[in-house]
């Protein structure tokens, strides 16, 4: 009887494991969707404010800075809401926090454990994916490079490895992205890779970013605004 109950236990609990990642997972987009919808809330009432305290500004700035990190958040959206506050003056601020926030999400990939992810594909019973991240996690990123690009299907050009820096920055910059994660998500998957070298990928986060708080400061343009 123990093992039968031994043995029962053992076949519920990868079930148990997947419905408790999916609930913490739901609520953690649960979450983040209500503090998107208060930070563009309280956009809206400063918007209709005489004034604009600092103090409130820098508040929303840092959740904006959190949020940009957090996958599928569309944050351009509320960085040009943030942008229509003050005009100009305040898309330097959120070109800054635009880029901490994706280098947050890009290091915080750098730094997850890759068992963390292969653990995660294995309870969803992802056989291929899990055992692509065995494969991959003894590899430097040539290596894994190397091995992306023997794996990418014929329709698929080699270039996108090639100019993996490039297609990065197209991406973070494709309208509607939050689908494919956002920002937060390409930063996040970028940095988990090991593709994806620190210093090119700074100097290629903080080029992506810069178009629309360019336009904002030097033309006073406000895309999809």
């Amino acid at each position: 009887m123990d093992k039968v109950d031994r043995g029962q236990r053992r076949d519920w609990y990868p079930a148990f494991r997947i419905v408790l990642r999916v609930t913490i997972f739901v609520l953690l987009i649960w979450l983040t969707h209500l503090a998107v919808g208060w930070l563009m809330v309280k956009i809206e009432d400063l918007e209709n404010a005489a004034g604009v305290r600092i103090g409130v500004l820098g508040a929303l700035l840092l959740v904006y800075v959190l949020l940009m990190a957090v996958p599928f958040v569309p944050g351009a959206e509320i960085g040009i809401s943030l942008m229509m506050l003050e005009g100009g003056t305040l898309a330097p601020f959120v070109y800054c926090g635009t880029l901490l926030g994706l280098s947050l999400a890009y290091f915080v990939g750098r730094r997850v454990d890759c068992a963390v992810f292969k653990q995660i594909a294995t309870d969803l019973r992802l056989t291929s994916v899990s055992d692509l991240i065995d494969e991959i996690i003894p590899m430097d990123g040539e290596q894994r490079q190397k091995l992306l690009q023997a794996r990418l299907p014929k329709w698929v050009p080699t270039a996108v490895i090639r100019y993996k820096y490039i297609v990065l920055g197209l991406l973070l910059n494709l309208p509607g992205n939050a689908i494919i994660g956002g920002g937060g998500g390409l930063a996040l998957i970028a940095g988990f890779s090991g593709l994806y070298a620190t210093r090119p990928t700074a100097l290629t986060l903080a080029i992506a970013v810069a178009p629309v708080p360019a336009m904002v400061y030097f033309l006073d343009l406000y895309p999809f605004g």
